[in-house]
């Protein structure tokens, strides 16, 4: 029985460590490609759906924000700081969290963007983020 999970734990740590992610704000959308062994997948969002971006410090503040689903969409092996972005999409009851590693540059390129595209979206900083 405990043989089973060797494969599974294997496949775990390859998808965690192997793949590489890249976020970008572009042409009215938010798109993370995840490229990795001949595979490459896109997950996109509208950036009217965005409400909320912030670096995250407690796992536990994104269910008091109410967030139902996680996408993990970075490298376990990337030494950059973790950062949400909360997509609420029409028609959802709860908000979905996006969850990926960026550098503070980045981070600051990417709220000013959101902030260009839609002015309705909430950005935090370390200082006002718990």
């Amino acid at each position: 029985m405990g043989l089973a999970y060797i494969p599974f734990f294997l496949g775990l740590i390859i998808w965690r460590c192997a793949f590489q992610y890249e976020v970008s704000v572009e042409d009215g959308k938010v798109s993370v490609v995840m490229a990795g062994f001949s595979y490459r997948g896109v997950w996109e969002s509208p950036v009217e759906e965005t409400c909320m971006l912030l670096p995250i410090r407690k796992r536990m503040l994104l269910r008091e924000l109410g967030v139902s689903r996680f996408s993990h969409q970075y490298s376990s092996l990337d030494a950059n700081p973790l950062r949400v972005l909360l997509i609420q999409r029409k028609g959802k009851k709860h908000p979905h969290a996006l969850l990926f590693k960026a550098s503070d540059e980045f981070y600051e390129k990417m709220a000013q963007e959101l902030k260009r595209q839609n002015r309705d979206i909430i950005i935090r900083t370390k200082q006002n983020t718990i």
